[in-house]
């Protein structure tokens, strides 16, 4: 969905935190409203209470099933758009096998939709509304917590690279001309001068590039000063620790299942250094 956008990079930030902002503040004020006018038992056991205190419930009625309709039919194409995507990246041959539309003019993913519609169909069948409340909230828990230590361990990458370059032009340094050899300016004094002049014209081109690069993100992401592998890390255990309070044994089943997916997709998947290699 992203691939329609004209600067995902920017656009999706800023849309994240638009609609956080948006959606804290309406649902602020609408705190603020049903605690100033209403007791406290209403507000612990009726779960129509906004209905009876709007003005117009109908269409009170009518915006709360739009809303209600617009999150499900987001969330099953949605999630019918994530399953095809794994299907065609080839994690899961079997799922691949199922799901591959190869003759589909449209690339529209009908094979998942059927497969995660009829899921729910079964779940809201055979299951209780306040379990599969439960069983729906902490795979969100558990992807924000995954989430948020990608970035933890993404910038800790970054780290380490960034020293492994700066141990290994130390020691490039240190290295010195071996004795009975001759440097190549001594021979060709001409070519070298050619040689060194290009090179720092690159070097000049490149930290050209860099420097409007850097220009550039700051004045576009004006919310990287917010990013911190600190607060992600400490989030990430947030979301872990709420899951388990959420329920503790679906939160444990939650846990494994997402290490094993770790560790298939971990064994699946090259890394992008072993595949230079």
């Amino acid at each position: 969905m992203s691939g329609n956008l004209v600067d995902p990079l920017r656009n999706i930030a800023e849309g994240e935190l638009g609609a956080l902002g948006f959606s804290f503040g309406l649902c602020f004020v609408l705190m603020l409203l049903l605690g100033a006018s209403v007791e406290r038992n209403a507000l612990q056991c009726d779960a129509m209470i906004s209905e009876k205190l709007s003005l117009t419930k109908i269409v009170f009625l009518g915006g709360l099933y739009i809303s209600c309709l617009s999150a499900i039919l987001s969330s099953t194409l949605g999630t019918s758009r994530v399953v095809q995507g794994i299907a065609n990246e080839g994690l899961f041959p079997q799922m691949s096998k199922l799901l591959i539309e190869e003759n589909s003019p449209t690339r529209e993913s009908h094979r998942a939709t059927v497969l995660v519609t009829g899921f729910a169909i079964i779940l809201l069948l055979l299951g209780d509304l306040n379990q599969i409340a439960i069983l729906s909230s902490l795979p969100f828990l558990f992807t924000y917590a995954t989430v948020n230590y990608a970035y933890v361990s993404l910038s800790m990458s970054n780290d380490l690279g960034v020293l492994n370059n700066e141990c290994a032009n130390e020691t490039d340094n240190k290295q010195q001309t071996s004795y009975g050899t001759v440097q190549d300016g001594a021979i060709f004094p001409s070519q070298q001068g050619q040689q060194r002049r290009s090179i720092d014209a690159l070097f000049a081109q490149t930290e050209g590039i860099n420097e409007s690069l850097k220009q550039e993100t700051v004045q576009r992401a004006w919310y990287l000063h917010c990013i911190n592998r600190y607060v992600s890390f400490g989030a990430a255990i947030i979301h872990i620790l709420v899951a388990t309070f959420v329920h503790r044994w679906f939160a444990l089943l939650h846990f494994i299942a997402f290490a094993a997916l770790y560790l298939y997709l971990g064994g699946t998947c090259s890394a992008p250094s072993d595949q230079g290699k």
